[in-house]
């Protein structure tokens, strides 16, 4: 008996779940092998490690985004998705941070353009 082509929805109905997406996605290469320099190249892109990526911009302004009473009680973790996401030193400084939260937005978008939420942990 041939498999189904829609075996993702038969688990579905039996389990009694919602139908998902498939997980799958097709490589970007056909199958091709791809040089070493290329997937180096790709994981660099992607980690964001490249000179004058975002990480290399926050940590060269850090001083002129966050007042200069709390950038050394916190740190930057990454920027993705247009968040940026913050680290605080401990409860007090998070909270500080909040208070000033739309003037760090605002100087973050000087610098990055495509940050759209800050998010503080």
């Amino acid at each position: 008996m041939p498999l189904n082509s829609d075996i993702d929805g038969v688990l579905s109905d039996f389990r009694g779940l919602a139908r998902g997406h498939f997980s799958s996605v097709a490589r970007s290469t056909k199958g091709r092998p791809m040089r070493v320099a290329d997937i180096g190249a790709r994981a660099l892109k992607e980690l964001d490690l490249q000179s004058g990526g975002s990480r290399d911009i926050l940590g060269q302004n850090w001083h002129l985004i966050i007042p200069s009473n709390l950038a050394e009680r916190c740190s930057f973790e990454h920027v993705k998705g247009g968040t940026l996401t913050i680290s605080a030193e401990n409860a007090a400084v998070k909270q500080q941070l909040l208070f000033v939260s739309r003037g760090i937005l605002k100087n973050a978008q000087t610098f990055l353009p495509d940050v759209k939420k800050l998010r503080i942990l």
